[in-house]
């Protein structure tokens, strides 16, 4: 046996090189598969981000509103059930993902301000 551990690390590699050469064709693609898979994803839902266009949304009340929170709370409820990433193809080829939005609500000198976009 020889002083030089490269030696034995060779001797251990050498079987694990000559069957990944023969079998390489079938378990390369296998293992790289889930990468290549969200790789693409990534790249296509960057590109749908980057296309969307935002809106900026201000509502003021008028000071004379009497409603309860209950009218600010279907308000949301009604927002949040026109979520909808669409259809397989749209999510998975086109890259459509989940359109978000943020409320965001202010107060300048006693006047509230509720801003959407």
């Amino acid at each position: 046996m020889a002083d030089n551990p490269f030696t034995l690390i060779l001797a251990i590699l050498k079987p694990v090189w000559r069957h990944f050469w023969q079998w390489g064709w079938v378990i390369g693609p296998v293992a790289f598969a889930p990468l290549l898979w969200n790789s693409w994803l990534l790249h296509i839902r960057i590109k749908f981000i980057k296309k969307i266009k935002w809106v900026m949304l201000e509502f003021r009340l008028p000071p004379d509103v009497e409603k309860t929170p209950l009218a600010m709370e279907q308000v949301l409820a009604i927002m949040h059930s026109t979520l909808y990433p669409g259809s397989w193809w749209k999510q998975y080829m086109e890259g459509r993902v989940q359109e978000w939005f943020s409320l965001e609500m202010t107060s300048f000198e006693g006047q509230l301000h509720f801003y959407i976009r």
